[in-house]
């Protein structure tokens, strides 16, 4: 049997390395891998002081009013704050944990914008952190470095790193309970059992729709486990980890679900928003899994944002990997994390490019699995001393393929940014008073009018043909904004409306009831 493929089985043990199993390089690079964690933060300090700013201001403005609403009121995670659905202001979806955290920097003087940017900036860094660690164990000491500055420079990284979104908290969570199940799994600790338990039920009540990437981590890092555990341990770690981890916070999220919906369900201006009628909107439908035009819009985002033109790092960890015979259980591994979400959820990944938070860390490690394997490649035969330009080289093609691109130019721009100019929030400013309700039509689905405008009310759009004006006759709005976009219904003969200095903005009179 030829050395490098050597076999030892000892009482049901079994010890393997070879083309499977590739065991990392000596060393740990923490000083280098802390330096570019440091180094990515400081590109980020422009960002933190900057106002909302596109794409995707909804899920943004969504997450800061639950803030504001515990900055004011104290933490109460059973209320998620959404002062655009009338009288329906609680309107729960996944467990407001990063709102709640969000809450701690405000109390040292910073605003809410900053606070939650800076929530956002420590979890991904953290996540940087947690891969560095479970490259270096996967995949060596050169992938891990490699990987930690494709997570910091990528553009994808430069644009969303400090948004104001649950996202990157519930990837860190995930990723920590990755580390903590593998390292379980290979010695057995029980601290880390329970520390890896706590993190999936984190991450499945934080976000859901980041477990199948973490599911399927879990499971890959069982199979790397299985190298080098006796066989009987490693099924009873797994049977136990499962039960304690994936399976307990599956029903927490069951639980957590079924009462969000009946809150929702209590009023006929978010009962729309309960599960049952977000099917379609969560996973797609019919025909547009049938639409290849559709998977050609996620492989874009991915390819100019994250891997480079023609998915250019996957396809070289893919090819590199199969041809060598190097690290193949690692790579499928990773691929299959990346495309579980977006087949799953599929028309959250078709409208929503920041869905990619989720499997933007393992496409980052596909390129640097790809590119720390074409180092060996390619430096079979040169002196030592040139794979380290290689390693400098061959991720810096990557990193310049996706910033040439226009998704990619444009993305790594958020570096400088731009503040986001409402004028709808400037009017409500101008035209109403703090306190006042506010009716607005026609005016999109942007609650960042209210957010900036510091006013509360109900948002209609022009799409809401079957409006019914009596579910908001209690409501006593004090003005319309009509956007004027559309022709819209007028409204209730009773009601009269009332010019402003604004000419799209009414004072509303003649409430009953």
């Amino acid at each position: 049997m030829p050395a490098s493929h050597h076999i030892v089985a000892a009482e049901g043990s079994l010890e393997e390395t070879g083309p499977e199993v590739d065991p990392p390089r000596s060393g740990t690079p923490w000083s280098r891998v802390l330096l570019m964690v440091a180094a990515g933060a400081s590109l980020h300090m422009l960002q933190l002081s900057a106002k909302i700013f596109d794409p995707h201001t909804f899920r943004q403005t969504q997450t800061l009013f639950n803030i504001q609403w515990y900055v004011a009121h104290g933490i109460d995670l059973r209320m998620s704050y959404s002062p655009i659905f009338g009288n329906a202001h609680n309107v729960p979806f996944e467990l407001p944990l990063y709102q709640a955290i969000a809450t701690l920097p405000t109390s040292l003087g910073l605003s809410i914008l900053t606070s939650a940017r800076l929530v956002s900036l420590f979890s991904f860094e953290a996540t940087a952190v947690l891969w560095a660690v479970l490259l270096n164990r996967w995949g060596g000491r050169r992938a891990a470095l490699i990987g930690v500055a494709l997570f910091q420079l990528l553009p994808f990284g430069l644009q969303w790193a400090t948004m104001p979104l649950i996202d990157f908290l519930s990837v860190a969570l995930g990723t920590a309970g990755v580390v903590a199940a593998d390292t379980y799994l290979r010695t057995g600790r029980w601290t880390l059992l329970w520390v890896g338990s706590v993190m999936c039920w984190a991450t499945l009540l934080v976000k859901v729709t980041t477990f199948p990437t973490i599911g399927i981590l879990l499971v890959l890092a069982a199979g790397l486990a299985a190298a080098k555990t006796h066989r009987r341990d490693l099924a009873r770690r797994v049977l136990l980890f499962g039960a304690l981890g994936p399976a307990v916070g599956t029903v927490a999220v069951y639980f957590w679900t079924r009462w969000a919906d009946g809150v929702k369900a209590r009023s006929p201006l978010t009962d729309w928003l309960t599960s049952s009628n977000l099917t379609d909107w969560n996973f797609g439908t019919v025909q547009q899994r049938q639409d290849p035009n559709l998977y050609v819009v996620i492989a874009e985002r991915v390819a100019e944002q994250i891997s480079g033109v023609a998915l250019l790092g996957i396809v070289t960890c893919v090819v590199v990997t199969f041809v060598t015979r190097r690290r193949r259980m690692l790579a499928v591994g990773l691929m299959l994390s990346a495309i579980a979400p977006p087949l799953i959820f599929f028309n959250l990944y078709v409208l929503h490019s920041y869905y990619l938070i989720a499997i933007y860390p393992v496409l980052v490690a596909l390129s640097a699995i790809g590119a720390d394997t074409l180092v060996d490649v390619v430096g079979a035969r040169l002196h030592p001393r040139r794979h380290v330009l290689l390693a400098v080289l061959i991720p810096a093609y990557m990193l310049l393929a996706t910033t040439i691109t226009p998704q990619g130019w444009e993305a790594s721009k958020s570096l400088r940014p731009t503040a986001l100019e409402s004028p709808i929030a400037a009017e409500l400013r101008d035209g109403t008073s703090p306190g006042d309700r506010i009716l607005t039509v026609n005016c999109g689905w942007d609650p960042t009018n209210f957010y900036l405008s510091d006013r509360t009310g109900l948002m209609v759009v022009n799409e809401e043909a079957n409006f019914s004006w009596k579910s908001v006759s209690a409501g006593s709005y004090q003005f319309l904004l009509d956007c004027g976009f559309e022709p819209y219904t007028p409204v209730p003969a009773q009601l009269k409306l009332e010019t402003t200095s604004h000419p799209d903005l009414f004072a509303i009179r003649g409430w009953k009831g």
